[in-house]
């Protein structure tokens, strides 16, 4: 695989890979869909942040990317999740 400039989509690539994560994650988000709306991508986000020694990622950090990714979120992952 040629590698990507973007560290955080290899690492979330490397965590889908692992059969036992992305089902966990999957679960996840399953279990939890009808409750609270769970976003893995956000999840893994904290996760990434987490292992590159990211000395701390504030609430407007959440709220950005959140916001920077909630039309997508909005007009294609949920419904392929609800199909």
């Amino acid at each position: 695989m040629a590698q990507h400039p973007n560290q955080f989509w290899d690492f979330s690539v490397r965590i889908w890979r692992n059969s036992l994560l992305s089902s966990a994650l999957l679960r996840l988000q399953d279990r939890n869909s009808g409750m609270v709306d769970v976003d893995i991508n956000i999840l893994l986000l904290s996760l990434w942040a987490a292992t590159c020694n990211f000395k701390e990622l504030k609430v407007q950090d959440f709220k950005n990317a959140i916001r920077a990714t909630q039309l997508w979120r909005k007009s294609g992952i949920l419904p392929m999740r609800a199909a």
